[in-house]
């Protein structure tokens, strides 16, 4: 029920950061015992949240294959679940882009983060000047995750010697921190 999937979510946030914080591989431990406890009776969000934590640990181990395996897992159930257009694809998109440019496959990294950038940008433009609280949360997320995004293939620029395109990544993502801090 209800208390299992908040005990399951738990244990993927504490997985989580024990992978980043201290020990990788008691993170992992934590996260794998999450994942076998997925059923069919575990919500849609839920077995999303676990399948994509794992990937994360997975890649943080150094298991770079079952790392992009676990993303395009998550990325699939996103679309899946939530529709082609939702913001939350942004997050699979964004991870398989950091995990490409981690292997040394910068076009491809790029590709994933603009198309990333793309449906954070329309989620943002869409929500317009929506005033709930749940709105204004949403908008902070996905501003936060375009910052991410910009910063990294600002990265990606000035590594490869793009100094242009580096500064223009940076500066939109100090635009997007910017658009976040005046909700």
């Amino acid at each position: 029920g209800e208390h299992a999937e908040l005990a399951m979510r738990a244990r993927a946030l504490r997985g989580r950061v024990i992978a980043l914080e201290r020990d990788p591989g008691a993170g992992l431990e934590l996260l794998e015992r999450a994942a076998a406890q997925l059923s069919s009776e575990t919500s849609p969000e839920v077995r999303i949240e676990v399948v994509h934590a794992h990937g994360l640990v997975l890649q943080v181990n150094g298991r770079l294959g079952e790392a992009e395996e676990a993303y395009r897992r998550a990325h699939e159930a996103r679309r899946t679940h939530y529709g082609e257009r939702h913001p939350l694809l942004a997050k699979s998109l964004g991870d398989l882009a950091s995990l490409a440019a981690l292997r040394g496959q910068s076009t491809e990294g790029e590709r994933l983060a603009r198309e990333a950038i793309a449906l954070l940008e329309a989620h943002i433009d869409g929500e317009g000047d929506a005033a709930s609280e749940e709105a204004t949360d949403a908008r902070a997320e996905a501003l936060t995750d375009l910052a991410t995004l910009r910063a990294n293939l600002g990265h990606l620029a000035f590594r490869g010697g793009h100094w242009p395109g580096g500064l223009a990544e940076a500066t939109a993502a100090a635009e997007a921190v910017e658009r976040m801090l005046a909700l």
